[in-house]
């Protein structure tokens, strides 16, 4: 008699929940470290393992505000697509799995650890370019040294909601870091959101302290930030020979570079009602012409690509969002979509890019539910599926 041994291997799907937003939030940065087919290739392969994780994961978790929100981009991107032609369908297609790809950020099974060990895989990674390149210099290959903020801001706003969120003990160390790190991209944004985020912190720890030299400490830390703001554009005049600004300098555009920009394509949205509603013509614009059709500002971008109705949608689900965080006192998730909303006025953060599912994120965000639930990691587990695999 012969005796048949199988072994099965149950799928952790929240480990799978924990890789997935770890290769999410490590791909934002390390895209911009690549060019041409090869950024192409490495974007299209990091969305379909988060798009899979996310339905294997959390497909029962998908909502009717969410399936309203995507069938209102895919008909409004068809339209301006048909009529318009400002988007393509597949990127259409990209948005949509952003939407759902935004429910991996809102498990329960993801660990705030995860999260927080991304954001200092991205510091890491732009400090070793910086000491590659050169300090001060141009760390990435496809964008210019703005996007550091943004890729540090986009985990770090994550990881301080989740804190919140499971009432956790807050530690100031991480956004302590991303500041320090947007100070070496001289991005007058970055500098700023960060600086916001740290200060908004450190009130919020200290906020209820019993010794007037924690109140002190807020109040310099916030003076400080206050009285870095004028200096910033002499940074940028004495690091001027940096491509980014030079890039600026070339086509005519100074300081008030990004309103020209912005305002070139407003007249093309206001040209007539159907592209107010579904997108201004961008083909002719300064945008188009000189930066690739990227606006320098998030708003625009969506209007660019869907016209109004969700951009409109979207300004409602985040007013609401902060009416919602004031009434239930979630004051660092206020903080954190005030910061991420400001730092989406003066760039391109979201909408084609790898970091929109965190802007989904903050916009589904579950003010009611349970706190304190977390993954936790079984070593037992772990050991079983490393005996499998040896076998």
């Amino acid at each position: 008699m012969k005796m048949v041994l199988k072994s099965r291997v149950t799928l952790d799907r929240g480990l799978l929940v924990n890789a997935c937003v770890l290769l999410l939030f490590i791909s934002i940065n390390v895209y911009e470290l690549a060019e041409g087919a090869v950024q192409d290739l490495f974007r299209k392969v990091s969305l379909l393992i988060i798009f899979a994780g996310a339905l294997v994961c959390c497909f029962r978790k998908i909502s009717l505000k969410m399936v309203l929100l995507a069938a209102a981009c895919f008909i409004t991107g068809l339209i301006n697509h048909k009529y318009v032609g400002n988007t393509l369908i597949s990127n259409q297609i990209i948005i949509i799995i952003y939407i759902f790809a935004s429910l991996l950020l809102a498990d329960a099974r993801l660990d705030e650890k995860v999260v927080r060990f991304a954001v200092y895989m991205n510091i890491a990674v732009i400090m070793f370019r910086f000491m590659t390149v050169g300090m001060f210099q141009r760390v990435y290959l496809a964008s210019s040294n703005n996007f550091i903020s943004v890729n540090l801001l986009l985990p770090a706003v994550v990881y301080y909601t989740l804190v919140e969120k499971r009432n956790l003990p807050l530690e100031l160390y991480t956004a302590f870091f991303v500041w320090c790190t947007c100070l070496l991209g001289l991005g007058r944004g970055g500098i700023l959101c960060s600086s916001l985020l740290l200060a908004g912190l450190w009130y919020i720890k200290y906020k209820e302290g019993k010794t007037t030299k924690k109140l002190l400490i807020t109040c310099l830390v916030l003076m400080i930030v206050t009285a870095l703001i004028p200096v910033i554009p002499v940074l940028v005049s004495r690091f001027s020979t940096l491509e980014v600004f030079s890039m600026f300098q070339e086509k005519g555009l100074e300081s008030n570079s990004r309103e020209n920009i912005w305002q070139n394509y407003l007249k093309q949205a206001k040209k007539s009602p159907f592209n107010m509603i579904f997108g201004g013509d961008n083909s002719h614009t300064i945008a188009m012409l000189q930066f690739n059709g990227n606006t320098h500002n998030t708003f625009l971008n969506i209007h660019v690509h869907n016209g109004i109705i969700p951009l409109l949608m979207i300004l409602v689900m985040s007013a609401k969002n902060l009416v919602l965080s004031v009434k239930h006192h979630k004051w660092i998730y206020c903080l954190c979509l005030a910061v991420i909303l400001l730092r989406g006025f003066t760039d391109m953060i979201f909408w084609l890019n790898l970091g929109t599912p965190v802007l989904f994120y903050l916009l589904f965000y579950q003010f009611r539910e349970k706190s304190g639930i977390r993954y936790e990691y079984k070593p037992e587990l772990i050991r079983k599926l490393l005996a499998v695999a040896n076998s």
